[in-house]
């Protein structure tokens, strides 16, 4: 799954670099390097949607986004194929970072879990319609290994510092682009 490898070195470099840069000020060096905030947006830094998807606080919020991309993403990535599976990816990046920006607090936002939602989302998209990916005999399986993590997120994403509008917005892509058919036409 080179994309998803590809996906994790990126985030993992850029934590490294943002540590370097940052000498003791983190939230600083992040906010340079691209922390998603809704009042930046509103004035044009637009890119801070995206950039912030591949940004982490610190190392624990970099591990656990990466164990999570490392459980979802090789499996989606060989279903959709890579480049399917970049766009479902961008995508829910696009929507966790802009429900972040508009319907947010306010505080910077970085991390790639908006991201991760959209597969999480979309691997239940998938065991709802699986649209011929998934064999048949595989999608009860599917169904219970999709619901357990959704249910886990759902209820970390209501915890303190967690950013449950990228979470939420990531997921809504995810699940919508799959659903309708969007990301899995032959």
């Amino acid at each position: 799954p080179w994309v998803t490898v590809a996906i994790a070195a990126t985030c993992v470099v850029l934590f490294a670099l943002g540590k370097y840069w940052a000498g003791g000020a983190d939230s600083q060096a992040l906010a340079r390097m691209g922390a998603n905030s809704g009042v930046l947006v509103k004035h044009g830094q637009v890119w801070r949607l995206l950039a912030s998807a591949f940004l982490h606080a610190n190392l624990e919020h970099l591990i656990v986004n990466m164990l999570a991309l490392g459980g979802f993403g090789p499996m989606l990535e060989r279903l959709l194929r890579p480049g399917r599976y970049v766009l479902l990816y961008g995508l829910s990046a696009l929507g966790g970072g802009l429900a972040s920006a508009f319907l947010g607090g306010g505080a910077m936002s970085v991390g790639a879990s908006g991201a991760i939602w959209g597969l999480m989302a979309a691997g239940v998209g998938l065991s709802i319609r699986p649209r011929g990916l998934l064999p048949s005999h595989r999608l009860s399986q599917a169904r219970r290994r999709a619901v357990v993590p959704l249910v886990i997120n759902v209820l970390y994403s209501f915890m303190p510092g967690i950013d449950l509008f990228a979470d939420f917005g990531g997921g809504f892509v995810g699940i919508v682009l799959v659903l309708t058919g969007v990301i899995t036409r032959g």
